[in-house]
Protein backbone atom coordinates (compact mmCIF):
# COMPACT_ATOMS: atom_id res chain seq x y z
CA UNK A 1 0.00 0.00 0.00
CA UNK A 2 2.88 2.38 0.74
CA UNK A 3 3.97 2.16 -2.89
CA UNK A 4 1.03 4.50 -3.52
CA UNK A 5 3.19 7.25 -2.01
CA UNK A 6 5.51 6.89 -4.99
CA UNK A 7 2.59 6.87 -7.39
CA UNK A 8 1.09 9.99 -5.82
CA UNK A 9 4.45 11.78 -5.93
CA UNK A 10 5.17 11.01 -9.59
CA UNK A 11 1.62 11.95 -10.58
CA UNK A 12 1.88 15.25 -8.71
CA UNK A 13 5.24 15.93 -10.39
CA UNK A 14 3.71 15.19 -13.79
CA UNK A 15 0.82 17.55 -13.09
CA UNK A 16 3.21 20.31 -12.02
CA UNK A 17 5.35 19.81 -15.14
CA UNK A 18 2.21 20.07 -17.25
CA UNK A 19 1.38 23.44 -15.67
CA UNK A 20 -1.96 22.62 -14.05
CA UNK A 21 -3.76 25.41 -12.19
CA UNK A 22 -4.51 23.22 -9.17
CA UNK A 23 -4.09 19.64 -8.00
CA UNK A 24 -5.21 17.30 -5.25
CA UNK A 25 -2.99 14.41 -4.13
CA UNK A 26 -5.07 11.61 -2.65
CA UNK A 27 -3.96 9.77 0.52
CA UNK A 28 -1.99 6.61 -0.16
CA UNK A 29 -4.57 4.58 1.79
CA UNK A 30 -7.63 6.35 0.41
CA UNK A 31 -9.16 3.07 -0.80
CA UNK A 32 -9.05 1.67 2.75
CA UNK A 33 -11.84 3.01 4.93
CA UNK A 34 -11.59 6.41 3.25
CA UNK A 35 -7.98 7.10 4.25
CA UNK A 36 -6.18 7.72 7.54
CA UNK A 37 -4.92 10.91 9.19
CA UNK A 38 -1.39 9.86 8.26
CA UNK A 39 -2.44 9.34 4.64
CA UNK A 40 -3.94 12.82 4.38
CA UNK A 41 -0.93 14.40 6.11
CA UNK A 42 1.54 12.74 3.73
CA UNK A 43 -0.60 13.71 0.72
CA UNK A 44 -0.41 17.37 1.78
CA UNK A 45 3.32 17.10 2.46
CA UNK A 46 3.99 15.78 -1.06
CA UNK A 47 2.62 19.00 -2.53
CA UNK A 48 4.48 21.17 -0.01
CA UNK A 49 7.81 19.43 -0.68
CA UNK A 50 7.43 19.76 -4.46
CA UNK A 51 6.70 23.47 -4.10
CA UNK A 52 8.89 24.59 -1.18
CA UNK A 53 11.88 22.25 -1.51
CA UNK A 54 11.93 21.12 -5.15
CA UNK A 55 10.71 24.58 -6.34
CA UNK A 56 8.44 23.14 -9.03
CA UNK A 57 6.43 26.37 -8.90
CA UNK A 58 9.41 28.54 -9.89
CA UNK A 59 10.18 27.03 -13.29
CA UNK A 60 8.32 28.18 -16.38
CA UNK A 61 7.34 25.33 -18.70
CA UNK A 62 10.06 22.90 -17.51
CA UNK A 63 9.06 20.34 -20.15
CA UNK A 64 9.59 22.72 -23.07
CA UNK A 65 11.76 21.21 -25.78
CA UNK A 66 11.51 17.67 -24.45
CA UNK A 67 10.90 15.41 -27.45
CA UNK A 68 9.63 12.60 -25.21
CA UNK A 69 6.98 14.69 -23.48
CA UNK A 70 6.01 16.63 -26.61
CA UNK A 71 5.65 13.39 -28.58
CA UNK A 72 3.42 11.86 -25.90
CA UNK A 73 1.31 15.02 -25.76
CA UNK A 74 0.92 15.00 -29.54
CA UNK A 75 -0.10 11.32 -29.52
CA UNK A 76 -2.72 11.91 -26.83
CA UNK A 77 -4.09 14.91 -28.73
CA UNK A 78 -4.31 13.05 -32.06
CA UNK A 79 -6.05 10.02 -30.57
CA UNK A 80 -8.44 12.20 -28.57
CA UNK A 81 -9.32 14.18 -31.69
CA UNK A 82 -10.15 10.97 -33.56
CA UNK A 83 -12.53 9.90 -30.80
CA UNK A 84 -14.08 13.38 -30.68
CA UNK A 85 -14.76 13.44 -34.44
CA UNK A 86 -16.21 9.92 -34.35
CA UNK A 87 -18.64 11.05 -31.66
CA UNK A 88 -19.65 14.11 -33.71
CA UNK A 89 -20.18 12.03 -36.86
CA UNK A 90 -22.62 9.74 -35.06
CA UNK A 91 -24.76 12.54 -33.63
CA UNK A 92 -22.88 13.54 -30.48
CA UNK A 93 -23.71 12.57 -26.92
CA UNK A 94 -27.32 13.66 -27.41
CA UNK A 95 -27.78 10.53 -29.55
CA UNK A 96 -28.54 7.51 -27.30
CA UNK A 97 -26.89 5.12 -29.77
CA UNK A 98 -23.68 7.16 -29.63
CA UNK A 99 -23.71 6.94 -25.83
CA UNK A 100 -24.22 3.18 -26.02
CA UNK A 101 -21.30 2.76 -28.44
CA UNK A 102 -19.08 4.97 -26.30
CA UNK A 103 -20.03 3.01 -23.19
CA UNK A 104 -19.29 -0.27 -24.99
CA UNK A 105 -15.86 1.04 -26.02
CA UNK A 106 -15.06 2.00 -22.43
CA UNK A 107 -16.25 -1.37 -21.14
CA UNK A 108 -14.09 -3.20 -23.68
CA UNK A 109 -11.08 -1.09 -22.72
CA UNK A 110 -11.71 -1.78 -19.05
CA UNK A 111 -11.99 -5.53 -19.57
CA UNK A 112 -8.83 -5.57 -21.70
CA UNK A 113 -6.88 -3.75 -18.99
CA UNK A 114 -8.20 -6.02 -16.25
CA UNK A 115 -7.20 -9.08 -18.30
CA UNK A 116 -3.74 -7.58 -18.87
CA UNK A 117 -3.36 -7.09 -15.13
CA UNK A 118 -4.60 -10.61 -14.39
CA UNK A 119 -2.04 -12.03 -16.83
CA UNK A 120 0.68 -9.60 -15.67
CA UNK A 121 1.06 -8.07 -19.10
CA UNK A 122 0.57 -4.84 -17.15
CA UNK A 123 2.30 -4.53 -13.79
CA UNK A 124 1.05 -2.99 -10.55
CA UNK A 125 4.00 -3.15 -8.18
CA UNK A 126 2.93 -4.57 -4.84
CA UNK A 127 -0.31 -5.96 -6.30
CA UNK A 128 0.36 -8.41 -9.13
CA UNK A 129 4.16 -8.23 -8.91
CA UNK A 130 6.55 -8.09 -5.94
CA UNK A 131 3.89 -8.38 -3.23
CA UNK A 132 4.76 -7.71 0.40
CA UNK A 133 4.17 -11.13 1.93
CA UNK A 134 4.38 -9.73 5.47
CA UNK A 135 1.73 -7.03 5.01
CA UNK A 136 -1.60 -7.52 6.76
CA UNK A 137 -4.89 -5.80 6.07
CA UNK A 138 -5.90 -3.17 8.66
CA UNK A 139 -8.61 -4.16 11.13
CA UNK A 140 -12.11 -3.38 9.91
CA UNK A 141 -10.99 -3.05 6.31
CA UNK A 142 -13.75 -2.13 3.88
CA UNK A 143 -13.78 -1.35 0.19
CA UNK A 144 -16.46 1.28 -0.48
CA UNK A 145 -18.74 0.44 -3.39
CA UNK A 146 -18.32 3.02 -6.12
CA UNK A 147 -19.13 3.21 -9.81
CA UNK A 148 -15.43 3.61 -10.57
CA UNK A 149 -13.56 0.31 -10.92
CA UNK A 150 -10.11 0.18 -9.35
CA UNK A 151 -7.53 -1.88 -11.21
CA UNK A 152 -6.25 -3.55 -8.03
CA UNK A 153 -9.62 -4.39 -6.47
CA UNK A 154 -9.75 -8.00 -7.71
CA UNK A 155 -6.31 -8.78 -6.28
CA UNK A 156 -7.03 -6.96 -3.01
CA UNK A 157 -10.27 -8.83 -2.38
CA UNK A 158 -8.55 -12.13 -3.15
CA UNK A 159 -5.77 -11.43 -0.67
CA UNK A 160 -8.24 -10.26 1.97
CA UNK A 161 -10.08 -13.58 1.60
CA UNK A 162 -6.84 -15.40 2.39
CA UNK A 163 -6.06 -13.26 5.43
CA UNK A 164 -9.52 -13.72 6.93
CA UNK A 165 -9.09 -17.46 7.54
CA UNK A 166 -7.85 -18.54 11.00
CA UNK A 167 -4.71 -20.15 9.56
CA UNK A 168 -3.23 -18.86 6.32
CA UNK A 169 -2.41 -21.79 3.97
CA UNK A 170 1.30 -22.42 3.50
CA UNK A 171 3.11 -23.01 0.21
CA UNK A 172 6.24 -25.18 0.50
CA UNK A 173 8.86 -24.60 -2.19
CA UNK A 174 10.52 -27.96 -2.84
CA UNK A 175 13.80 -26.92 -4.45
CA UNK A 176 16.18 -29.52 -5.86
CA UNK A 177 18.55 -30.20 -8.73
CA UNK A 178 20.09 -27.44 -10.83
CA UNK A 179 20.83 -24.57 -8.45
CA UNK A 180 20.25 -21.71 -10.88
CA UNK A 181 16.94 -23.10 -12.18
CA UNK A 182 15.56 -24.15 -8.80
CA UNK A 183 16.28 -20.74 -7.26
CA UNK A 184 14.86 -18.85 -10.24
CA UNK A 185 11.66 -20.88 -10.14
CA UNK A 186 11.44 -20.66 -6.36
CA UNK A 187 11.62 -16.89 -6.57
CA UNK A 188 8.96 -16.87 -9.29
CA UNK A 189 6.71 -19.16 -7.22
CA UNK A 190 7.14 -17.12 -4.03
CA UNK A 191 6.16 -14.00 -5.95
CA UNK A 192 3.24 -15.81 -7.63
CA UNK A 193 1.63 -17.25 -4.49
CA UNK A 194 2.55 -14.23 -2.38
CA UNK A 195 0.09 -12.19 -4.45
CA UNK A 196 -2.75 -14.13 -2.80
CA UNK A 197 -1.24 -13.70 0.66
CA UNK A 198 -0.28 -17.36 1.13
CA UNK A 199 2.50 -18.09 3.63
CA UNK A 200 5.66 -19.02 1.73
CA UNK A 201 8.09 -21.63 3.09
CA UNK A 202 11.23 -21.10 1.03
CA UNK A 203 14.32 -23.31 0.95
CA UNK A 204 17.77 -22.87 -0.57
CA UNK A 205 18.06 -26.31 -2.19
CA UNK A 206 17.73 -29.87 -0.98
CA UNK A 207 20.52 -32.30 -1.73
CA UNK A 208 18.01 -34.95 -2.78
CA UNK A 209 14.35 -35.02 -3.76
CA UNK A 210 13.67 -37.46 -0.92
CA UNK A 211 15.02 -34.99 1.64
CA UNK A 212 12.77 -32.29 0.23
CA UNK A 213 9.73 -34.58 0.37
CA UNK A 214 10.35 -35.44 4.04
CA UNK A 215 10.74 -31.78 4.98
CA UNK A 216 7.61 -30.85 3.03
CA UNK A 217 5.56 -33.47 4.86
CA UNK A 218 6.85 -32.29 8.24
CA UNK A 219 5.98 -28.68 7.41
CA UNK A 220 2.27 -29.46 7.16
CA UNK A 221 1.95 -27.21 4.12
CA UNK A 222 -1.22 -27.73 2.10
CA UNK A 223 0.55 -26.82 -1.13
CA UNK A 224 3.93 -27.93 -2.47
CA UNK A 225 5.65 -26.42 -5.50
CA UNK A 226 8.33 -28.42 -7.32
CA UNK A 227 11.12 -26.04 -8.33
CA UNK A 228 13.88 -27.40 -10.56
CA UNK A 229 14.93 -27.71 -14.20
CA UNK A 230 12.75 -29.22 -16.91
CA UNK A 231 15.10 -32.19 -17.31
CA UNK A 232 14.70 -33.23 -13.69
CA UNK A 233 10.92 -32.94 -13.55
CA UNK A 234 10.16 -36.06 -15.59
CA UNK A 235 11.39 -38.48 -12.92
CA UNK A 236 11.20 -36.37 -9.77
CA UNK A 237 7.67 -34.95 -9.97
CA UNK A 238 5.85 -38.34 -10.12
CA UNK A 239 7.91 -39.45 -7.10
CA UNK A 240 6.91 -36.31 -5.22
CA UNK A 241 3.25 -36.81 -6.13
CA UNK A 242 3.28 -40.40 -4.83
CA UNK A 243 5.07 -39.48 -1.61
CA UNK A 244 3.11 -36.46 -0.40
CA UNK A 245 0.24 -36.77 2.06
CA UNK A 246 -3.24 -37.17 0.53
CA UNK A 247 -4.92 -33.84 -0.07
CA UNK A 248 -1.67 -31.95 -0.63
CA UNK A 249 -1.80 -29.85 -3.78
CA UNK A 250 1.31 -30.37 -5.92
CA UNK A 251 2.24 -27.67 -8.41
CA UNK A 252 5.04 -27.66 -10.97
CA UNK A 253 6.83 -24.35 -11.57
CA UNK A 254 7.31 -23.84 -15.30
CA UNK A 255 6.08 -25.36 -18.56
CA UNK A 256 8.34 -28.42 -19.00
CA UNK A 257 8.46 -30.46 -22.19
CA UNK A 258 7.19 -33.44 -20.19
CA UNK A 259 4.03 -31.57 -19.14
CA UNK A 260 1.69 -33.86 -21.10
CA UNK A 261 3.28 -36.96 -19.57
CA UNK A 262 2.89 -35.47 -16.10
CA UNK A 263 -0.75 -34.60 -16.75
CA UNK A 264 -1.37 -38.20 -17.83
CA UNK A 265 -0.10 -39.23 -14.38
CA UNK A 266 -2.59 -36.96 -12.62
CA UNK A 267 -0.36 -33.93 -12.07
CA UNK A 268 -2.36 -31.01 -13.43
CA UNK A 269 -1.19 -27.89 -11.57
CA UNK A 270 1.38 -25.77 -13.40
CA UNK A 271 2.34 -22.11 -13.05
CA UNK A 272 4.39 -20.06 -15.49
CA UNK A 273 4.68 -16.61 -17.03
CA UNK A 274 1.78 -17.63 -19.30
CA UNK A 275 -0.57 -18.19 -16.35
CA UNK A 276 -3.50 -15.89 -15.70
CA UNK A 277 -2.41 -15.04 -12.16
CA UNK A 278 -5.76 -13.87 -10.80
CA UNK A 279 -7.82 -16.75 -12.20
CA UNK A 280 -5.21 -19.34 -11.18
CA UNK A 281 -4.96 -18.10 -7.60
CA UNK A 282 -8.74 -17.89 -7.27
CA UNK A 283 -8.88 -21.54 -8.37
CA UNK A 284 -6.35 -22.43 -5.66
CA UNK A 285 -8.44 -20.60 -3.06
CA UNK A 286 -11.52 -22.50 -4.17
CA UNK A 287 -9.66 -25.82 -4.01
CA UNK A 288 -8.48 -24.96 -0.49
CA UNK A 289 -12.02 -24.10 0.57
CA UNK A 290 -11.36 -20.41 1.21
Amino acid sequence: MYVNLLRGTTQAMSAALAGVDSMEVLPFDGAVNGGSDQGYRLARNIQIILREEAHFDQVTDPAAGSYYIENLTCSIFNESRKVYHEILKTGGFSDPQTCDRFRETMNNTRERRLQNLAGRREILVGINQYPDATAKAPAGLTFPEKDAIRAASGFEKMRLRTEQVPEVPAVFLLTFGNLAMCRARAQFSANFFGIAGFRIIDNNRFDTVEEGIQTARKSGARMVVACSSDQEYEEAVPLIARSLDPGTILTVAGEPACKKALIDQGIDHFISIRSNVLETLLDYQKELGL
